[in-house]
């Protein structure tokens, strides 16, 4: 009799979870492949941070995430919003990497470059390489500057329109 109660739990338990468990893929890789991830916390001064994937494979306490997107509000309400094809987040430590494109939108600023490393807690980013940098002010863009590792060409760069 008691055989017959934990296996309808089971059939419940499963039953309920199903579409819950539906978003994972227990592939053969040692990695659990997940759909649709999201995380979020709290920094310094109030500053609160969300990152999206569109796909997930987690593997411990690191995850490899695809098509990501990481927004950061200020307690003023100012946001920064992050995008990138992927990324290795880990979580013990919150910190973001990528040798990936990365695109960085704010009220304010519009950054492009590739690489980089994000200290998710202490709201700081570096990007590695490639960097291109818009500031806009009331009027439009009032500073545009662009900065490469490799060595400047014999004729200035022309000033990009956008």
């Amino acid at each position: 009799m008691a055989n017959k109660h934990y296996s309808f739990a089971i059939v419940c338990i499963l039953a309920l979870a199903g579409p819950a468990l539906a978003a994972f893929d227990l592939g053969t890789d040692t990695g659990i492949t997940m759909q649709g991830f999201r995380t979020q916390g709290q920094g310094a001064n109030g500053t609160t941070w969300s990152l999206y994937g569109a796909k997930a494979v987690i593997r411990g306490k690191l995850y490899e995430l695809r098509d990501i997107v990481v927004v950061m509000q200020t307690a003023d309400g100012r946001r920064t919003t992050i995008r990138s094809p992927e990324c290795v987040y880990k979580q013990a430590t919150e910190l973001i990497e990528s040798d990936a494109p990365v695109h960085v939108v704010g009220d304010d600023l519009d950054l492009r470059g590739v690489g980089y490393d994000i200290l998710l807690a202490s709201k700081k980013l570096r990007i590695r390489d490639k960097v291109s940098m818009t500031v806009r002010g009331a009027s439009g863009t009032i500073l545009e500057r662009e900065t490469d590792k490799t060595p400047p060409p014999p004729e200035p760069k022309k000033k990009r329109v956008e």
